[in-house]
């Protein structure tokens, strides 16, 4: 548990934070430190703003191999925002 504790979790929130754009909704942060991967839920505006949020997270230098899991229109929404599930490698040094 203090392994856990001892993690760098600042530097994956301000990854997240530095990456946020206002088209792209974060719904939920799965980290799982032993596999160094994080997955991240979210919703936006166009595929193009998945895109983009994509490039930001990957520029951040805590977050690496950032690769889109899996994205779909929500048709039952009336703006058809594109849920989306993107996953990192966490950078996580000694």
């Amino acid at each position: 548990e203090v392994r856990r504790l001892s993690l760098p979790w600042h530097e994956l929130f301000k990854a997240m934070e530095d990456s946020a754009f206002d088209k792209v909704a974060l719904l939920s942060v799965q980290p799982d430190p032993q596999q160094r991967v994080v997955n991240l839920n979210g919703e936006a505006q166009a595929y193009a703003d998945v895109l983009t949020y994509m490039v930001k997270l990957d520029a951040s230098g805590a977050l690496t191999k950032v690769r889109l899991v899996n994205h779909e229109v929500r048709r039952d929404d009336p703006q058809h925002p594109v849920a989306f599930t993107v996953t990192a490698r966490w950078r996580i040094t000694p």
